[in-house]
């Protein structure tokens, strides 16, 4: 069984999706190939992927990364397929919402049929379970849950509370490893009902000016990716939309509308899992953190 992939956002950024020779690659499952790594027309360790590529001329092989020998790439539609494996075994229903392809990243975000919940105010969520990979070593072949408010659809990430997973055995999909990833999912399944019971807290926890500034620092100030700083004024924009971000429930979407809508999505995704650890520290909230599997891209 696959699922039908409903949209597709390409992405013209930091990474252009045309390779340097000024092919497009707007397929995000386009063959790859392995070939060796060559310099100066001799062959060097490591290997090299390529993307296999329709064109007018008829097809073309597209660099896109070098890697050590031991590199193990999976191709997008095998990550789908696995992380669709795992959604179909577990008996979660999900629904494919979005994809976003830069032409070495990829993504695609699902959200969930039988999750959703009803909150104060005429509000509802779902549980979102979010897939990625990568053919450059940016990303990790893996899986991130989050909470989607259908109100902007924004996305809201919670690293620690509903745990993601990973795959190590990246050339396929062993039973130990489906397995695995199932039982996380199903974790995570149940802590998102715990996430999402705190969600009234967060609408009665006052915030402030104060409380905006510590956050903007510390998305814009601290780890990496940052929080362009340029975009801070786009929150302030959002807040003053509805009369100011009185509650930390306003505030945490505030940040991430303008995450989910106005940045760079792949970025999008770390910095709205940020904001999502900043609210929950304003409420002081203790959870369980469910570590996810390390998985190594060079074994």
């Amino acid at each position: 069984m696959s699922f039908q992939i409903t949209q597709l956002q390409t992405v013209r950024g930091a990474i252009p999706l045309a390779s340097p020779d000024g092919i497009d690659v707007p397929n995000p499952f386009a063959p790859i190939e392995i070939q060796p790594l060559t310099s100066a027309g001799s062959e060097v360790p490591g290997k090299a992927i390529h993307l296999r590529v329709d064109t007018e001329k008829g097809p073309k092989l597209v660099f896109v990364a070098s890697h050590s020998p031991r590199y193990k790439p999976i191709s997008n539609r095998a990550a789908v397929n696995i992380a669709e494996e795992v959604m179909i075994k577990s008996g979660h229903s999900f629904t494919p919402f979005n994809s976003v392809w830069d032409g070495k990243k990829f993504a695609i975000l699902y959200k969930s049929d039988d999750h959703t919940i009803s909150l104060p105010g005429n509000d509802q969520v779902t549980l979102g379970l979010y897939v990625q990979n990568s053919y450059d070593a940016s990303l990790l072949f893996g899986v991130r849950l989050m909470v989607i408010r259908y109100a902007c659809m924004n996305g809201l990430f919670f690293g620690n509370e509903l745990a993601g997973f990973a795959f190590k055995h990246v050339n396929g999909s062993s039973d130990e490893a489906i397995e695995d990833a199932i039982a996380q999912l199903n974790g995570s399944a149940s802590a998102y009902q715990g996430v999402v019971s705190r969600f009234p807290e967060m609408m009665n926890a006052p915030t402030n000016l104060e409380t905006f500034t510590k956050w903007a620092r510390e998305l814009s100030e601290g780890g990496a990716p940052k929080w362009p700083k340029g975009k801070l004024l786009d929150v302030i924009q959002q807040i003053d939309t509805h009369g100011g971000a009185n509650t930390v429930w306003t505030m945490l979407n505030d940040f991430t509308y303008v995450a989910t809508h106005d940045l760079h999505p792949f970025a999008a995704t770390d910095l709205s899992a940020r904001v999502g650890a900043l609210a929950m520290n304003e409420i002081d909230v203790d959870y369980t953190v469910q570590e996810a599997p390390d998985a190594p891209i060079d074994e």
